[in-house]
């Protein structure tokens, strides 16, 4: 399981350096990014989940989900970028397109893998 973790986590942070040297540029000000992921490995593969969270600058809070009322700070705010670890496990959040972030969260109690799809929303 772990190692499946270990992979997703490179490949991420690959993923993470390409994105940081483009020209994104983060939606100013409060926004409340919204959208649905899947479990991709682990306990309800295949499953459809939701996922709504609030971000002011680089401040995540999570309005929805398995970590909901927790807040992780990101690296950096524009374009948004960073990891965090919850209660419910650790979490990475990559800023593809101006108004479009992937979140990953990665769980080990249970085991699973989730990845997510956020629009802005404000």
């Amino acid at each position: 399981m772990k190692t499946v973790i270990q992979g997703i986590i490179g490949i991420s942070s690959i993923a993470l350096n390409l994105i940081s040297s483009s020209n994104l540029s983060a939606v100013a000000g409060n926004h409340i990014w919204q959208g649905t992921g899947r479990i991709i490995n682990g306990a309800g593969e295949g499953s459809t989940v939701e996922l709504t969270l609030r971000i002011v600058n680089n401040e995540v809070t999570f309005l929805s989900g398995p970590s909901q009322n927790e807040r992780i700070i990101l690296r950096s705010a524009s374009p948004l970028i960073g990891e965090g670890k919850t209660k419910a496990g650790s979490w990475q959040v990559l800023q593809t397109e101006e108004k479009t972030i992937g979140v990953t969260l990665a769980q080990e109690n249970p085991y699973r893998l989730i990845r997510y799809i956020l629009k802005a929303q404000s």
